[in-house]
């Protein structure tokens, strides 16, 4: 038998056991959703700390707000509950960065502040 003719019984002989072992799609995904359930009842029973950043930015790409956010997350008999224990925000007006100390905090120099309303609703989220 050539080398060619080795290669290739070879390749027959270890090609439906290597077949058998990749998952199928729906596998992963239900892996996947095990997990993460897993995952979340793990979560329900231990107290942690939370740290997230959320940027927005302009159309053009350049800053327009951020705020940092640290939370205490503790389970509770019916939930779990965030406390809030440290805050930084900032944006950009008129080519200088203003700090803030509130979530959501508006700017007093727009009549609609979007950025201002959407933050904190993505903040809740994380």
């Amino acid at each position: 038998m050539s080398w060619n003719g080795t290669m290739l019984a070879a390749a027959l002989l270890i090609a439906p056991g290597l077949l058998a072992q990749t998952p199928t799609l729906d596998q992963i995904v239900s892996n996947v959703v095990a997990h993460q359930d897993q995952a979340d009842k793990l979560r329900a029973k231990y107290a942690y700390t939370q740290q997230f950043r959320v940027r927005a930015l302009r159309g053009n790409g350049k800053f327009s707000r951020e705020e940092y956010c640290v939370y205490n997350v503790a389970p509770t008999e019916e939930a779990t509950q965030k406390k809030l224990v440290q805050f930084q925000g900032r944006y950009q007006d008129k080519g200088r960065i203003v700090e803030y100390s509130k979530p959501g905090q508006d700017n007093p120099d727009r009549k609609m502040d979007i950025d201002a309303v959407i933050m904190p609703s993505l903040s809740a989220t994380v």
